[in-house]
């Protein structure tokens, strides 16, 4: 989740713009980045944000997939801002408290799992850290991608590109293939968007 989202459990009026540019970012990342075959699918499609936060991404993600969507953001956090921030939105959309540390919480045979920018190396100095990922986050991708199907795509974003690069190689090589591999989101969409995230990768489960 963006940093903004993870400090506060419930947004102050001073912070309500700012979500809200957050919000109005995401729709130019989902249509460019998100795999094109979900595109106003047909057939269902199960999706599980992890560590949604106030689930920014969620209208963006639902309003690509259409009607067909059923997606589920989970956190350990409170969720009273994902509601607020989420209404009439297409598909069908449940927020939960849940720990995705666990197996149990992501289900079976998703086809997309998405993760925004994890704090993968347990600190705020993140961005500088040279340490490996922690044993939560570990746990947490395992989980994430044995909850796909096989064919189903696993969406991440991160503030940093030795993040990603730690997820990258942290992640068995035999179940995953690299649709868009790590890079820099279109630097046009961040200049005008003022896009926070910075690096992205699309993996798919084989």
């Amino acid at each position: 989740m963006n940093d903004l989202e993870s400090a506060i459990p419930n947004e102050p009026p001073a912070q309500a713009s700012e979500l809200k540019v957050l919000q109005d970012e995401y729709p130019q990342v989902v249509e460019k980045y998100m795999p094109q075959d979900l595109k106003d699918s047909p057939k269902p499609v199960y999706a599980v944000d992890v560590g949604c936060g106030f689930a920014l991404a969620t209208k963006a993600i639902t309003d690509f997939v259409g009607e067909n969507i059923h997606y589920r953001g989970i956190d350990t956090k409170p969720l009273m801002g994902a509601k607020a921030w989420n209404e009439d939105l297409k598909g069908q959309v449940v927020f939960e408290n849940a720990d995705a540390t666990q197996r149990e919480p992501l289900g079976e045979n998703n086809d997309l799992i998405i993760i925004r920018n994890p704090d993968v190396f347990g600190s705020i100095q993140h961005v500088l850290s040279s340490g490996g990922i922690t044993n939560e986050w570990k746990k947490i991708l395992l989980n994430s991608l044995e909850s796909l199907r096989t064919g189903g795509y696993l969406f991440l974003t991160t503030h940093a590109k030795n993040e990603l690069e730690a997820i990258l190689e942290f992640l068995p090589k035999d179940k995953t293939k690299e649709i868009i591999p790590l890079g820099l989101i279109d630097p046009s969409l961040q200049s005008k968007y003022q896009i926070r995230e910075v690096v992205i990768a699309l993996l798919q489960k084989v």
